[in-house]
């Protein structure tokens, strides 16, 4: 269940799809981690949060990312990057407040469009 650390929103774009946002807050943590930060109310951000949301998008869909976490596990940072660059659709990451690693490496590494 989506909790409003990372959540869709869904508006008519142009012809080419849909536009989407995804927001993501806290902690990078593996999926089997992410269990303990909720228990404690803490945000975090999973792969398995992200994946969830991008499995509802269609092709030609435009995506926005907006990210504010202060780091976390590097390898879970690479994971969500690999997810972003699957998609054929536009991807733009938007920087809210704080990136550190691994997102530094997910904003640097993302082509330009």
């Amino acid at each position: 269940m989506l909790d409003g650390r990372i959540c869709c929103f869904r508006h008519m774009g142009k012809e080419s799809g849909m536009k989407h946002r995804i927001n993501i807050r806290g902690v990078m943590v593996p999926n089997d981690y992410k269990w303990y930060y909720d228990y404690f109310g803490e945000d975090c951000t999973c792969p398995k949060d992200v994946q969830q949301v991008m499995d509802a998008f269609m092709e030609g869909d435009e995506i926005e990312v907006y990210i504010n976490s202060p780091g976390g596990v590097i390898d879970v940072g690479s994971e969500i990057y690999t997810l972003l660059r699957s998609r054929k659709d536009s991807v733009k990451i938007y920087i809210t407040g704080e990136a550190w690693l691994p997102w530094l490496h997910t904003v640097r590494c993302l082509p330009r469009r």
